[in-house]
């Protein structure tokens, strides 16, 4: 019934708890934010995140695996959401459509 699906991307005591398991969640914008990182290393370092790449949304295909890391976080904007991206040395956060096939790091 929901078009937009936004209760899906929800944190701890959502109705929903997405794609984590119970008493984990996907970490908001903010909660990356906090982490001050600095490049894809410092992320690996802090959080052992990788540069995993993307799967298309429309071909299913791979792009960047070793190059960037596409993550996704529960802040949403509009129909699309916030996703963390970092490579070598950038630590960007933009908004996408959620056919993207981006990583998750489920935190508790």
């Amino acid at each position: 019934t929901d078009a937009k699906a936004t209760h899906l991307w929800g944190g701890l005591g959502s109705s929903y708890n997405g794609v984590c398991p119970a008493g984990w969640k996907v970490p908001s914008e903010q909660d990356f934010r906090e982490l001050n990182l600095e490049s894809a290393q410092d992320a690996f370092d802090k959080i052992k995140l990788s540069a995993a790449g993307l799967r298309d949304d429309s071909l299913g295909s791979i792009y960047n695996v070793g190059t960037l890391g596409f993550y996704w976080t529960s802040s949403v904007d509009g129909d699309k959401s916030r996703h963390l991206l970092i490579n070598s040395d950038i630590v960007a956060f933009y908004t996408a459509k959620r056919a993207y096939g981006f990583s998750v790091r489920c935190v508790k």
